[in-house]
């Protein structure tokens, strides 16, 4: 079973029965010919257990090892505004303001640039901020709510042009059992669709801010992040697709979730089982000339014992 961004093979955690706690901050250092401190865009943990990041400011894509050391970089031409997993050495990564997809090799912690491919749309769709891929196609999330699937080519295939108040913000779409899964914040709503672009099932958020990202982790669960009206910081929660229920996986009493870097942010998700770990970006908690942070998590089985 694949699951982006992690390591193959795997067994699967049932994040229902899992006691989720706060483990090392990994600093996302500014390299020597950064002109800007780096913020995280985008992000995805390699089978290596590093972890491949894309930065807004710099417009570049860089690998960091668990240490945080920069262990590969390379400046693009636009920013990368999601990336997704093709493969254990391979990614790719759409660049909204040009609207391409680029793909590069990440093989052997160093990052080689390859192939670049124009977006060919037959409806304006605006800029594209979601990415990924199955069966040989990509799937876009676009700013003016569509969800579009191309073939490698980069020719459009299909949209939900013609069903244009399914969406208003997909700004993340995963792949899980065959199916695919649109997290829309601008309704709160989770839609699985299958490859037509049909729509098959919705599951509304039980929030008023998300959700924004989603995670498959196998079996039939997703993690997401969101929250809700009476929590107004960020939660983390599994989310299973044959019940519909969402279970928060962080308590409020955890001092981390109340400072600032954890209200109004956007967080982005890595997921390694390998290590039995979940990354959060976050912000600076002080708003200043900072690079943001990676946060990660340990999950444990419920027992004390570990969950492989």
């Amino acid at each position: 079973m694949f699951v982006e961004g992690s390591t193959l093979p795997h067994r699967f955690t049932d994040f229902t029965k899992v006691k989720v706690t706060r483990g090392s901050e990994i600093p996302v250092k500014s390299s020597t010919n950064d002109k800007w401190d780096v913020e995280v865009q985008c992000m995805c943990v390699l089978p290596s257990t590093n972890i491949c990041i894309g930065d807004f400011h710099n417009k570049s894509l860089r690998i960091i090892d668990q240490k945080s050391e920069i262990l590969s970089k390379v400046t693009l031409s636009d920013i990368p505004n999601d990336i997704c997993r093709l493969s254990h050495e391979k990614v790719a990564f759409i660049l909204s303001e040009v609207s391409e997809i680029q793909t590069a090799s990440v093989s052997g912690d160093r990052i080689i640039l390859q192939e670049r491919t124009a977006l060919k749309m037959k409806n304006e769709t605006g800029k594209c901020y979601a990415l990924t891929f199955y069966n040989n196609n990509f799937f876009l999330g676009s700013g003016n709510g569509l969800v579009v699937k191309v073939n490698r080519d980069g020719e459009e295939i299909l949209s939900t042009q013609t069903n244009s108040e399914l969406f208003r913000r997909p700004y993340n779409i995963k792949v899980a059992n065959a199916e695919i899964y649109v997290a829309d914040y601008g309704t709160h709503i989770i839609t699985r669709l299958n490859e037509m672009l049909e729509v098959l099932q919705k599951f509304e958020y039980p929030g008023n801010d998300g959700p924004h990202m989603i995670m498959f982790v196998g079996g039939e669960q997703f993690l997401v992040n969101g929250s809700r009206p009476d929590r107004e910081w960020y939660k983390l929660q599994v989310f299973e697709t044959t019940t519909g229920i969402f279970k928060e996986l962080l308590e409020k009493d955890q001092e981390y979730l109340d400072t600032d870097a954890f209200k109004n942010s956007n967080q982005l998700f890595g997921y390694c089982p390998r290590l039995g770990k979940v990354y959060l970006s976050r912000k600076p908690s002080d708003l200043g000339s900072h690079d943001d942070t990676i946060q990660e998590y340990v999950f444990t089985l419920n027992d004390g014992s570990n969950y492989y």
